[in-house]
C-alpha cells in the first residue's frame, strides 16, 4: 500500500459535523495534469457493489492509478492531506491505500452516483477496513454534479462546497451521494484509506 510517512504542513480547513474540506491541496495546472495522466488510461463503466452495473445507482466511467515516477507526486500530496486531516480532525489509525480512483460523469449520460456509503468491513488481502475517504475537485465548469453528504436524513443533504482543487476528507460510513450533472462534465479522483477493524 501507499504510505509516505513525512512532512505534515499547516493546512486550513473547512470543518463540518460530517466532513472537512483542506482547500488548494493541488493547482488548477496540477489537476488538469491528473486528469491528462488518468484520461491516457482505459477507463471502463462504473459499478456497484456487487460488480454490476445499475444505472439508477451509479453512471460514470472510470480507471484506478497508481503510484509510479510520473504519479507519486500526487500521492505525496493526497497522503500528506489525508494524514494531516486524520491527526486534526477524525484520529484513525491508518495504514495507507493503493491507488485512487479518477472518476468521469457527463451530463451526456447523466452521469451521477446514488446514496452509498464507501465502508468495507473486510478489504481481501489487507486485513483492514475502508476508515476515510477522500475526493478531490479536479475541474469546474460543469453545471450539476453536487457533492452531498447526509446525516440522519437523506431528505435534508448537506452540499459540500468544494471547489477546484480542494480535497474533501470524511469517515467511509457517512453517506453521500454526486448529483446528476446536467451540463458539461465533472471530474474527480477518490481514495479510500484503509486500516485495522473497528474495535
Amino acid at each position: 500500500m501507499y504510505k509516505h510517512l513525512g512532512r505534515r504542513p499547516s493546512h486550513r480547513a473547512i470543518l463540518s459535523t460530517s466532513h472537512v474540506i483542506i482547500p488548494k491541496v493541488f493547482t488548477a495546472d496540477e489537476t488538469a495534469n491528473i486528469i491528462a495522466i488518468s484520461q491516457a488510461e482505459e477507463r471502463k463503466e462504473a459499478t456497484v457493489g456487487n460488480g454490476k452495473e445499475n444505472k439508477t445507482i451509479r453512471i460514470s466511467e472510470i480507471n484506478f492509478i497508481g503510484p509510479n515516477d510520473k504519479t507519486v507526486w500526487i500521492f505525496n500530496k493526497l497522503d500528506r492531506a489525508i494524514e494531516w486531516a486524520n491527526e486534526h480532525y477524525f484520529g484513525f489509525d491508518l495504514n495507507g491505500y493503493e491507488r485512487f480512483q479518477f472518476t468521469e460523469y457527463n451530463a451526456e449520460k447523466a452521469g451521477h452516483y446514488n446514496w452509498h456509503m464507501d465502508l468495507q468491513l473486510h478489504i481481501a488481502g489487507s486485513g483492514g477496513v475502508r476508515k476515510l475517504s477522500a475526493s478531490v475537485i479536479l475541474n469546474e465548469g460543469y453545471e450539476g454534479g453536487i457533492f452531498q453528504v447526509s446525516v440522519g436524513s437523506q431528505e435534508n443533504p448537506i452540499n459540500v462546497a468544494a471547489s477546484l482543487g480542494d480535497v474533501i476528507v470524511f469517515p467511509s460510513f457517512i453517506q453521500h451521494r454526486v448529483t446528476p450533472v446536467i451540463k458539461g462534465i465533472r471530474y474527480s479522483a477518490v481514495v479510500w484509506v484503509l486500516g485495522s477493524k473497528f474495535i
